[in-house]
């Protein structure tokens, strides 16, 4: 799928700085990689579904501790 847009200046220093960071994570920092680990940590931060999919992961785990202990 193409994705194609023009950025601004500001735009392109902060996918510059996120290639920097994500540096580790993103070896060949190809833009697509870039862009989808960006969007990823956005979502785990602010999207609600992902929210209540981890508060339920962190029951499950205690419940499951404090079932074989």
């Amino acid at each position: 799928m193409l994705f194609n847009f023009t950025a601004s200046a500001a735009l392109h220093a902060k996918h510059k700085r996120a290639k920097e960071v994500l540096g580790h994570k993103v070896p060949a920092g190809l833009p697509e990689n870039i862009f989808d680990q960006a969007l990823e940590d956005l979502l785990d931060r602010r999207d609600p579904w992902r929210s209540m999919a981890r508060k339920r992961a962190r029951e499950t785990r205690k419940n499951v501790g404090g079932t074989t202990r």
